[in-house]
């Protein structure tokens, strides 16, 4: 079995938020409120293997309000840059 090469999303120094994360009130649309995401720097980045052996990336993150560093699964991280655009996206397909 051959490895595909591992792609890299974020390199150490990027600025990083977490994906939105909803507060649903009896699913009705205009009662749901969008959780402020967590802004940080990505400081590490680490490749972990689940049960069945296939290695998922994990970011490290020193988040702006907090002295600890935490680890992150990539895929509940965008780039800073692009929450603007990404949250609209988001917002557009709730509806």
């Amino acid at each position: 079995m051959t490895s595909r090469p591992k792609s890299k999303r974020f390199s150490i120094g990027d600025r990083v938020v977490t994906k939105p994360s909803l507060v649903v009130n009896n699913y009705h649309p205009d009662l749901l409120k969008i959780r402020d995401p967590k802004r940080g720097t990505v400081t590490g980045l680490v490749y972990k293997q689940n049960k069945s052996g296939a290695s998922h990336p994990y970011v490290e993150v020193k988040w702006d309000n907090c002295s600890q560093s935490n680890l992150h699964a990539a895929n509940r991280l965008w780039m800073e840059k692009d929450l603007e655009a990404k949250t609209a996206d988001f917002r557009e397909s709730l509806m």
